[in-house]
């Protein structure tokens, strides 16, 4: 399946915001995901990465998200 420029845009938007949000580093995401921290650059856009990159890295950004929400709440 191959995104449309829309679709590309929207999903780079998405991740980017998402890391934004995370409040991580790239080193941080490469040390989690095993990979370097220029890899999750590319993959934050979209440039030289499986095809299945961008959803693994979205998950775990939508995760660390999800528990510096908990943990603010538990604050």
């Amino acid at each position: 399946m191959v995104l449309t420029s829309d679709e590309a845009a929207a999903v780079k938007d998405e991740l980017q915001g998402n890391f934004d949000l995370s409040g991580i580093t790239l080193k941080m995401a490469a040390i989690d995901l095993k990979t370097t921290p220029e890899h999750i650059q590319d993959v934050l856009n979209l440039k030289n990465c499986r095809r299945e990159e961008p959803w693994v890295l979205r998950n775990y950004l939508i995760q660390i998200i999800l528990l510096k929400l908990e943990s603010m709440k538990t604050d």
